[in-house]
């Protein structure tokens, strides 16, 4: 929904639908029925005639659009890497893409990693 209120934002009030369906990387007929909850929730406003019709984001759109940029989760503080590892069943190294991913492809294929209960690994503190 906000991805369509900062479409409009980014366009200008005389836009259409598809263009606002493009800009938000969304269908035609989702964005259409975006809009429509947007003016029924008093975010947007219409004005001008059906040939002439311009979207006008209100007071409230504008801080929905302000809310929704400050509180978004957080992203990643570790950009992802691909890293060569030794795999921990048969130490061959292998390109893994995360800190986690210790066991290569193939050893992760065999019956013996397969069929393993997980392991707790501790460190001396509590379980």
């Amino acid at each position: 929904m906000v991805s369509v209120l900062d479409a409009i934002k980014r366009l200008g009030p005389e836009v259409k639908n598809a263009d606002i369906a493009s800009r938000a990387g969304m269908a035609h007929c989702t964005a259409r029925s975006y809009v429509g909850r947007a003016i029924r929730r008093g975010w947007l406003r219409k004005t001008g005639q059906r040939s002439t019709r311009k979207l006008r984001l209100t007071e409230a759109g504008h801080n929905k659009i302000h809310q929704h940029q400050c509180f978004r989760k957080p992203e990643a503080d570790l950009p992802e890497t691909v890293q060569s590892r030794p795999c921990l069943m048969c130490g061959r190294e292998f390109e893994s893409s995360w800190i986690g991913n210790r066991t290569c492809g193939q050893c992760k294929s065999t019956e013996a990693y397969k069929s393993s209960p997980p392991e707790r690994y501790s460190s001396g503190g509590r379980i």
